[in-house]
């Protein structure tokens, strides 16, 4: 019982061993192949050239699936579409992915992530294979989307099938099958060894639960007995492949497995019977003889010995091992068949010989000779037995490995009359243990090259066995670990949850699958997943470091985070009355400093192209220490060439190493060593399709590496602050559409009042003169003396100031003649001083401020002095008591962006005369007003209303513009823009005859 017991547990030891191994080994492989795929899917840009290649010829992929193909052993690699066309492959498929594969492309390419397809045939006479989908991903259309996926097919015959068919050890009957249960069967996914070609054929019931399979689909787990698919009792070791549907089972016929113990018990049996049936037959010798020696003494006796001889000789001759019997002073007397071919010597050559002749022994490791059996026998009077480690070298000189025993043959009267010596050939015996002592061996050296760690705990919790890696993730020696007490080795450990699920499984004899985080002494820390089974000895650990998954789901769940975080930042921007109200440059420093904030960075700045893309500008700034440098600095693309051209490109700059890459390393000199800034990341800006600007991210100090959420935030806001110059351009459009309304009813309000007031002064100026006429008629006629003489003259002043208000009227209508002629308004202005100042009076001070290199126009003198005299007898009237009217000249050039954002304003080179005065001032409704005729502030009988129209008909008269700044109780100024004139002042003469309007 104990033998069968043995040889039971050395068997579901070895079983479980093996199947663990080619478990790990099997999950390795479906590890490799979908990191491989993983690294083609993480390659930036890889899905953008599958989907050039699609345009111009696949066959571009060829050297790199060449080299893919022989590197790792791929039996082919193709490109897929997302609807499974077969766009490329290496041995020429063509067609479409079989339905299996093709859902498993749909699920990676839902995921992203890279999958591993399970074992299937292809039509064709492809198969059985095993791929692992990469799917990719490009922009289309301004959208992400899939384009494709590289599908890398290995033959399962290749690698999978000559795995699972090795078995470390010589046997006759033991295999290893992976099945999955395929709806209400259990279908075996590789060849078996008693029958062919039923790879993904052979298929059981799962109704005949006797089965290992089905009882592993089932969920059992570890060493079971049952019927396999021949129908042949066997051993199984039943263990789940991780992260897939199959499940290894290792197996061996029971017969072999128990067949040792069944012949060793058959061979201690025989020997038993034998030495009893040989007691029997002489005992029953015996009693005959004493019950016939009456009456046949002598020649019963002489039978009686010559039977007990014979029996005795047939029963040493039939023992299995080698039996040598000699007198007391050591010569043989009889060597049965085992000792004549162990010794070499026959019956009848070694008879009378001495033993130490034909029985010559030696120690196995000294080779010195043992001393002769019979003369221990001899002087002890016992049993004795030789010493471990003997060798016998037979009379060819052959050695033999033997263990022996002696024993004395004594007389009635209990002397020594003989030695019989019993040995036994341990050449078998030895082989065998050498082959279990490999086998220990090769398990070992597989465990201890396993890059999984590997321990065994006994009951008393100390270490029975550690591999190489277990002794590095304790970051110990093997020698400190190996037969000490884990709680001497890890003081503290029998108070963690660790130690609680390990005694639970030690106590219970149950399995264990767990993620634990191991705390060093110096603080660190690592994660590991634990796979515990119970062995005999104890619990079998096995130990993976997850440190770095663990770190990356880490990192994924912070940049999940971050993401999250930022989309709510830019959707509360996004939903703020800042970023849709009247304050572009206030909305956008606060987005910019929103920015700066989520992507950690110093500085974040706003940079605006011009229209032919010469320069750039930067128009806003954030940076955490201020005064760095200011907005305003500008770039030339003569001296950037490298830069511009990617953003031309409407490329995303990403520049981890902004002073070596070849984009940004121009800015080394001036703009990034002296700020100290190591990395960039700059975005371009598009509005309505055309580039806009750039949005720039600058890191101070080390280098860092953008990562793709920083990308994304950097164009997120981009494209906000595009909304935000799109908004502020719409409202710029609806401001200037409503200037342009009220300049038009201005206009055309104006107009009907000019055509108005010219046509009635036309008509009512002719009547004037014909009073002004008569009147000067009536004065050279009438005696000065004449009482009538004072009613002439006031007769004839009204009838000039009605004609002065007339020429008002007219030039307010533009329909005075006027003569314009090239001048210097220097010296005009300079001519008209001391008749301004007699208008202003002395109380207030007029300052003459004339501009250097003044620019000629061309204008009539005479609408000079109007423009003049109206401003500043208005200045005056605005100022109560002392004050000071300015007059200002100079030159001004404006470009369309100018006029853009100031309605009425034209493009060109034009000289500026500007009164000023610190007068009361105008309110917003007045300055609504100020150039329409007849209005005035001014009480009823002081003016007429036509001052400042008249000032604004001459300069639109003379294609000029006017501008008013005023604010209540801070003065008013006049600003009059009027063209410049190329035409010298030498040629004037040729223009100064009046022009008709």
């Amino acid at each position: 019982q104990y033998e069968r017991s043995h040889a039971w547990r050395e068997a579901t030891t070895n079983l479980q061993a093996i199947a663990r191994l080619k478990v790990s080994q099997i999950k390795d492989w479906r590890a490799e192949r979908l990191d491989e795929a993983s690294e083609l899917t993480d390659r930036e840009g890889f899905g953008k050239r599958i989907l050039d290649f699609r345009e111009s010829g696949m066959e571009r992929f060829q050297n790199l699936f060449d080299r893919l193909s022989s590197h790792d052993g791929y039996s082919d690699v193709m490109v897929v579409a997302p609807d499974g066309d077969i766009l490329f492959s290496l041995i020429n498929r063509t067609g479409k992915l079989n339905d299996k594969v093709q859902r498993d492309l749909e699920r990676a390419l839902q995921t992203g992530e890279p999958v591993l397809t399970d074992i299937h045939n292809e039509s064709g006479g492809y198969g059985p294979n095993i791929d692992a989908i990469a799917p990719f991903y490009a922009e289309v259309g301004g959208a992400t989307e899939p384009v494709g996926a590289i599908v890398l097919q290995n033959d399962a015959s290749e690698f999978l099938y000559p795995l699972l068919q090795s078995w470390p050890v010589p046997t006759e009957s033991a295999e290893t099958l992976i099945v999955r249960r395929e709806d209400d069967h259990v279908l075996f996914l590789n060849e078996v060894r008693y029958r062919r070609n039923l790879a993904l054929r052979l298929q059981i019931p799962l109704t005949q639960e006797d089965v290992p399979a089905v009882m592993a689909v089932k969920g059992k787990t570890g060493v079971v007995e049952g019927t396999d698919y021949r129908g042949v009792r066997v051993l199984s070791a039943l263990e789940p492949i991780p992260d897939s549907n199959w499940f290894m089972i290792a197996k061996v016929d029971v017969e072999e497995a128990l067949g040792s113990w069944r012949h060793f018990s058959l061979f201690i049996l025989g020997s038993i019977f034998g030495l009893v049936l040989a007691a029997i037959m002489v005992a029953a010798m015996i009693r005959q003889y004493e019950l016939k020696k009456h009456y046949r003494a002598q020649m019963r006796a002489e039978r009686a010995r010559r039977r007990s001889e014979t029996r005795f000789r047939t029963t040493l001759m039939s023992v299995g091992d080698g039996v040598i019997a000699t007198d007391a002073n050591g010569a043989i007397e009889f060597l049965n068949p085992v000792a004549e071919a162990l010794t070499g010597w026959t019956q009848k050559e070694g008879r009378q010989k001495p033993l130490e002749e034909v029985f010559r022994i030696v120690n196995e490791e000294t080779r010195e000779i043992v001393e002769n059996p019979v003369r221990r026998v001899v002087r002890e009077g016992n049993v004795v037995g030789l010493a471990n480690h003997t060798l016998l070298i037979d009379r060819g000189g052959e050695e033999h490995p033997i263990a022996d025993s002696g024993a004395p043959i004594r007389n009635e009267e209990g002397e020594i009359t003989g030695v019989v010596l019993v040995f036994r050939d341990q050449s078998e015996e030895r082989r065998h243990q050498a082959e279990l002592r490999e086998s220990v061996k090769r398990h070992h050296r597989t465990l201890d090259n396993m890059l999984e760690g590997c321990q065994i705990v006994d009951f008393e919790w100390n270490y029975v066995y550690v591999n190489h890696t277990v002794a590095q993730h304790a970051r110990m020696q093997r020698e400190d670990l190996l037969g000490n007490c884990m709680l001497e080795v890890f003081p503290g450990i029998d108070r963690t949850e660790l130690f609680e699920r390990l005694k639970e499984c030690m106590e219970g004899r149950t399995s264990l699958l767990m993620e634990n985080e191991f705390f060093y002494p110096d603080g660190t820390s690592a994660w590991f997943e634990l796979s515990v089974q119970p062995v005999p000895e104890g619990l079998f650990i096995l130990s993976m470091d997850i440190t770095a998954r663990k770190q990356s789901e880490d990192l994924a769940t912070r940049r999940r985070d971050r993401l999250l975080a930022q989309q709510e930042t830019l959707a509360s921007l996004i939903r703020s009355d800042l970023f849709w109200g009247e304050h572009l440059e206030t909305a956008i420093r606060h987005l910019l400093e929103v920015a700066a904030q989520h992507q950690h960075v110093e500085r974040v700045s706003l940079w605006r192209i011009d229209e032919e893309a010469i320069t750039i500008r930067c128009s806003d700034l954030y940076e955490r220490t201020p005064n760095r440098h200011s907005s305003g600095q500008v770039l030339n693309r003569e001296i950037f060439p490298n830069y511009f051209k990617s953003l031309i490109q409407e490329e995303t700059i990403v520049a981890d190493d902004a002073l070596a890459d070849p984009r940004t390393c121009d800015f080394a000199d001036d703009y990034l060593k002296p700020l100290g800034i190591a990395s960039m990341l700059d975005v371009p800006i598009r509005l309505y399709g055309t580039l806009e600007g750039v949005l720039c991210f600058e890191h101070v100090g080390e280098k860092i590496t953008w990562l793709p959420e920083h990308r994304l935030f950097a164009q997120a806001v981009a494209h906000l602050i595009a909304l935000a110059l799109a908004q502020n351009e719409r409202r710029k459009i609806e401001e200037e559409k409503e200037n342009l309304q009220g300049q038009l009813l201005q206009a055309q309000k104006l107009e009907a009042v000019g055509r108005l007031a010219g046509g009635v002064a036309h008509d009512f100026n002719n009547m004037l003169q014909a009073i002004l006429g008569y009147t000067d008629l009536a004065l050279e006629g009438i005696d000065p003396d004449s009482p009538y003489k004072k009613d002439f003259m006031e007769i004839h002043q009204a009838a000039q100031r009605s004609a002065n208000l007339t020429r008002q009227l007219l030039a307010f209508a533009r329909k005075q003649a006027i003569s314009p002629v090239v001048l210097d308004l220097n010296d005009k202005i300079s001519d008209l001083l001391k008749m301004l100042r007699r208008l202003i009076g002395e109380d207030i001070n007029l300052a003459w401020m004339p501009g250097a290199s003044l620019w000629r126009i061309k204008v009539d003198p005479t609408q000079v002095d109007q423009i003049l005299a109206n401003l500043v007898v208005n200045s005056r009237d605005a100022i109560a008591g002392v004050g000071k009217v300015t007059i200002e000249t100079g030159n001004k050039t404006f470009d369309e962006e100018y006029c853009h954002d100031h309605t009425g304003a034209s493009p060109g080179e034009f000289v500026r005369i500007s009164v000023s005065d610190d007068g009361c001032g105008m309110d917003k409704e007045t300055l609504e007003h100020v150039f329409e005729p007849f209005f005035s502030t001014k009480p009823i009988g002081e003016g007429t209303g036509l001052g400042l129209a008249t000032v604004y008909g001459i300069v639109k008269q003379n294609e000029g513009f006017i501008n008013v700044y005023s604010e209540p109780g801070h003065g008013t100024t006049f600003a009059i823009y009027l063209p410049r004139c190329e035409v010298p002042m030498e040629d004037r003469s040729s223009d100064s005859s009046p022009e008709p309007l």
